[in-house]
């Protein structure tokens, strides 16, 4: 558990850096509509990567198959709601970047344990 604790944290807080600096960036430029974007993919993505952490948590302890379509429908949950809001609100929100956001967190996760992984393959030979 310490282990995707340690990983949660540090991809959001690798993730939360970048978006602040890119929201700083296009506030100087006065582009709302990517801030806003930027803003909202960062937190519903935050929520997904927690959620999915915490779902293979589950998973594994209880080795319950079943939940895990639990967790998944809560999560395309998580994913709809920004979208919605995207295309309801098009004018307030750059629907591109709001999908980037939205897999920029999983993205960066998949690569950490990428790097992880090749690290413990370079100690084992």
């Amino acid at each position: 558990m310490k282990n995707i604790d340690f990983l949660k944290h540090r991809v959001l807080q690798v993730m939360g850096t970048l978006t602040f600096f890119s929201v700083i960036v296009f506030s100087i430029f006065r582009q709302w509509p990517i801030v806003l974007s930027l803003i909202l993919g960062f937190v519903f993505s935050a929520l997904i990567l927690s959620q999915l952490m915490q779902a293979q948590v589950v998973v594994l302890r209880q080795s319950n198959r079943s939940l895990y379509f639990k967790y998944f429908l809560l999560r395309l949950f998580y994913y709809i709601v920004p979208c919605s809001l995207g295309f309801y609100y098009y004018s307030l929100f750059n629907f591109p970047v709001l999908l980037l956001m939205l897999f920029a967190n999983q993205g960066c996760y998949i690569i950490f344990m990428l790097i992880r992984s090749l690290k413990k393959i370079h100690i084992d030979k």
